[in-house]
């Protein structure tokens, strides 16, 4: 049997059209100027240089189908997680990678990021210590006692991924690896289990 290009010929056509139908919507805003008709408060936030980058470029299509879902607010994916990663790949465990942040674990991720804006970078909730403080109540104590440890004051994650990570308490990096970035240790001293 020989392959006839022409029978594929109106297949083709048709692929194109809808592809391209699909490709200029998209750059000019197409469809997303009908969602931002009803939906004022999206329409607000478009213009916000912290919104989410889709809603920014008007493709709402990257996140919500348009004409329904099975799940909720029309979305791709079930939400959290399954629906993020779709873009954000890095914030996937790969192999070696602990999943031991709760709200991250259970792909929660609107319990610290805000889906459309939230006037903060990286759509944070509220800022990186005030986030990580709200949950971790013991560690803000100790971050209120006479001598704190100072880079836990500036901001934890100058030490934790609040994402996977493949070290003990989603710290960045070995223990001895982050504290003689700014402090000098001698090749000798080991971590103590006390220092976490």
């Amino acid at each position: 049997m020989r392959f006839h290009f022409r029978q594929f010929t109106p297949f083709i056509a048709f692929l194109v059209f809808c592809c391209a139908g699909v490709s200029n919507a998209s750059v000019s805003g197409g469809p997303d100027k009908k969602c931002t008709a009803c939906h004022a408060t999206a329409a607000a936030l478009q213009s916000s240089p912290t919104a989410h980058k889709p809603l920014r470029e008007g493709r709402c299509q990257w996140c919500h189908k348009t004409h329904g879902s099975a799940n909720a607010n029309i979305l791709h994916a079930g939400g959290g997680r399954d629906l993020c990663v779709i873009c954000h790949k890095a914030q996937k465990p790969v192999e070696g990678e602990k999943e031991n942040h709760g709200f991250s674990a259970k792909g929660e991720c609107s319990v610290c990021h805000a889906s459309h804006d939230s006037g903060r970078k990286n759509l944070l909730l509220k800022e990186p210590q005030e986030l990580c403080l709200s949950c971790h109540e013991p560690i803000k104590n100790r971050l209120a006692l006479a001598h704190p440890h100072a880079a836990a004051v500036d901001s934890c994650i100058n030490c934790h991924n609040p994402h996977p990570s493949a070290s003990e308490h989603l710290l960045k990096a070995k223990p001895t690896d982050l504290c003689s970035a700014c402090h000098e240790i001698a090749p000798w001293q080991k971590p103590m289990r006390g220092w976490l």
